[in-house]
């Protein structure tokens, strides 16, 4: 028996619910899925406890798989029988056909990045080497083993494609871009001013029925995934990328709903009020101080002090800590015009 967080759903929502954790990777397979009644209890890894948006996580006590050998264990076998003593990391990051790691040790590093992919399935390791950069956001990482280049990810039913040497792909915060999927843009107007690869815009056009997405980014290798990830999953038809400052942008339609993912978005809220529609919403992404992150009145009242038009706050979430004494937040307000 172990202790585990989980989800709770209904025999008829499980499998739509099992595929979106799988998808992801937040499922512990090493723990058997409980059917209590009409419930399913699902059994989700640590770190993924906010994968499920505004589902409730819980705690509870799960039944191991018999004979099930964790993929750690797998590793430390197939390393001993090659005489590798060495210790090698208990946790990674896999999206897509590739596997990301921390704290490879210096001795025999290829060999055991590369039994690592080959437990975990993946054709191309990389370490992670230091922070996101600049801002085009370009990783710190290093390929180790496997011929590196494009992947796609799957997640909640969204490809993303990109390359991991070129491109930043946050897999911490699945939890925004589920909520991203679930917003109801239909027949609506849709910028996202710092779009990426389509973090946002990607789950938003192929889920929220829009009427068009307009996608606005300063780095041209993230503007040609973007384009890449929407012929992959079909919404090319509604969106249109450009590589261009969004402070440049000029759209054809006054957007109805503003996406601004980027932690510098209150220097820009001068642009977005200026082309805005009336009523428009926008989900801004912004850092707040520590003890302040939860205030949304606060939150509110700056957003006011960088604008003419008049707002109201529909909602303010946190999404994680950013550094002891900064939180990353989300807050959604509308123009009252």
């Amino acid at each position: 028996m172990k202790e585990s967080s989980y989800l709770t759903t209904t025999r008829s929502g499980a499998d739509q619910l099992i595929r979106r954790l799988l998808g992801c990777g937040a499922i512990d397979k090493t723990l058997k899925i409980r059917v209590n009644g009409e419930k399913v209890l699902i059994p989700i890894r640590e770190g993924y406890e906010n994968v499920a948006g505004h589902e409730t996580v819980l705690q509870g006590v799960f039944q191991m798989r018999p004979g099930f050998i964790t993929p750690q264990q797998k590793i430390k076998d197939l390393l001993l029988k090659e005489n590798i003593y060495s210790d090698f990391p208990q946790t990674w990051v896999k999206l897509g056909n590739a596997l990301f790691l921390r704290g490879l040790p210096a001795e025999n590093k290829g060999r055991i990045a590369g039994i690592m992919g080959e437990v975990l399935n993946c054709k191309s390791v990389y370490e992670i080497t230091g922070r996101i950069q600049g801002a085009t956001r370009k990783p710190a990482v290093t390929l180790i083993s496997g011929n590196g280049g494009e992947i796609v990810h799957l997640e909640n039913g969204v490809s993303y494609c990109f390359d991991p040497e070129k491109i930043m792909f946050s897999p911490g915060n699945v939890n925004v871009r589920t909520l991203a999927s679930r917003i109801d843009a239909k027949g609506k107007v849709v910028w996202d001013v710092f779009s990426g690869i389509g973090y946002f815009s990607l789950p938003i056009a192929k889920y929220g029925s829009p009427k068009v997405v307009y996608c606005t980014d300063i780095n041209p290798v993230a503007i040609d995934y973007l384009r890449k990830g929407a012929t992959i999953n079909g919404v090319s038809d509604r969106l249109r990328a450009y590589s261009m400052n969004c402070l440049d942008f000029s759209p054809d339609l006054p957007p109805g709903i503003v996406i601004m993912g980027n932690f510098d978005s209150p220097d820009y809220l001068g642009k977005v009020e200026e082309v805005a529609g009336p009523g428009a919403t926008v989900i801004m992404h912004h850092l707040m101080e520590n003890g302040k992150e939860n205030d949304s009145h606060f939150a509110g009242n700056r957003i006011r002090g960088l604008l003419k038009r008049q707002i109201a706050v529909l909602d303010h979430m946190v999404v994680k800590s950013y550094s002891p004494r900064r939180w990353h937040v989300m807050t959604t307000f509308s123009f009252l015009d």
